[in-house]
């Protein structure tokens, strides 16, 4: 990841975030086990949210200067997830569309893109999630260096 994380929140105490990004970090799946559906056992859900900004700044104008047209952010993991986003006409957060995801480690990736479809700037991290009853937020500033060539 070449983008800044910003802040993280809606996590356990600094040791234990510290102990789940070394798991993270390892490639290890944080899984959990429960009933479902009459017994069944399945993965517990989290949510996830991400939000972002360029060169510290979330103004519409940033994507007149820089040529981005719409936002991707992806999730991937033990499950995918997509969201696509004006560049000017929506908000920088992918809001509540990752939520009810199943624990794991997990890909994200924000990726600004031109009106010719192409990658302009984008950045990704590998970050555990886990249901812990709170909402995993995750503040990304994308810097100079995320800007594709």
């Amino acid at each position: 990841m070449k983008g800044r994380i910003v802040s993280r929140s809606g996590l356990l105490p600094v040791a234990a975030l510290a102990a789940l990004l070394a798991l993270g970090a390892t490639g290890c799946i944080v899984e959990g086990d429960g009933p479902f559906d009459g017994g069944r056992d399945a993965p517990y859900l989290a949510d996830l949210e991400v939000n972002w900004t360029l060169l510290g700044s979330d103004s519409p104008s940033r994507c007149a200067d820089y040529g981005i047209d719409r936002w991707i952010i992806l999730a991937s993991g033990p499950e995918e997830r997509e969201v696509e986003l004006s560049c000017v006409g929506d908000d920088w957060t992918s809001a509540n569309d990752f939520f009810g995801l199943p624990e794991g480690t997990y890909e994200v990736a924000v990726t600004g893109v031109d009106r010719f479809d192409r990658a302009v700037v984008d950045t990704d991290l590998r970050t555990p999630l886990v249901d812990n009853g709170r909402t995993l937020v995750i503040d990304i500033d994308l810097l100079e260096e995320d800007f594709l060539p």
